[in-house]
């Protein structure tokens, strides 16, 4: 445990969840009380992973930390889900994953982290975990059916001329191809028209639903022979 001001909220048999080797659990640890300071500089959520013998457990601080030039290393303070549900296995299947989600609660958005981490009979869970962030208002998804199977895709207000939280804003998208191990860009673009968002009211209902046809089709045109 963490030595102050942490609960566990989750408790998780991933081998019976997940189909794999007797002995590995997770712990979901969470600042007690919730996450009531927005300071970068306070503890972050984390999972603990128990193994079996012939694997070794750790735990893992859940932060966040931008390319570019911003040095914060954000906290993810609230896990609002853990589920163990399928995702692109990069070879045209699927395959179970660990997804976590997770959030920091300061600055003017809000950041909402999809933390995925695949199993190895060779390596456990040490490798990842694969994080995917957006702010408020955004949607994402591991999509595993339909013309988008295979590919991770979220979308985000673009946050470019909002005056009001009410105010259209088009929408950024950017699709992954998912591999075995990781993923990778393969998509960013503006949405042609703009949507209502609302960041108190959530994201518009099921928009990667909507834009699948026009994802597609700009996939499409951009991979004529197919995404590599």
């Amino acid at each position: 445990m963490h030595p102050l001001h942490e609960e566990c909220i989750r408790h998780l048999d991933l081998a019976a969840a997940m189909g794999i080797a007797s002995g590995w659990m997770l712990d979901v640890d969470q600042p007690a009380g919730g996450a009531t300071d927005a300071s970068i500089d306070v503890m972050p959520a984390r999972l603990c992973f128990t193994a079996p013998a012939n694997h070794h457990g750790f735990c893992k601080e859940l932060r966040f930390t931008p390319e570019g030039l911003d040095p914060h290393a954000y906290p993810l303070q609230t896990v609002d889900d853990v589920s163990v549900a399928p995702i692109p296995d990069g070879q045209g299947g699927t395959r179970k994953a660990l997804l976590v989600r997770a959030s920091y609660s300061g600055g003017a958005h809000g950041l909402h982290a999809l933390l995925a981490w695949r199993y190895s009979p060779d390596t456990g869970f040490d490798i990842g975990p694969e994080i995917h962030v957006v702010g408020d208002g955004g949607e994402q998804r591991f999509i595993t059916t339909g013309p988008l199977a295979g590919y991770f895709v979220q979308t985000s207000p673009a946050w470019t001329r909002q005056q009001t939280l009410a105010d259209p804003e088009p929408l950024r998208i950017e699709v992954d191809r998912v591999g075995t191990l990781d993923s990778y860009r393969v998509l960013a673009l503006l949405t042609p028209q703009s949507y209502a968002t609302p960041v108190d009211d959530g994201p518009p209902p099921q928009m990667i639903d909507r834009l699948t046809p026009h994802i597609a089709d700009v996939l499409k045109t951009l991979y004529p022979h197919g995404v590599p």
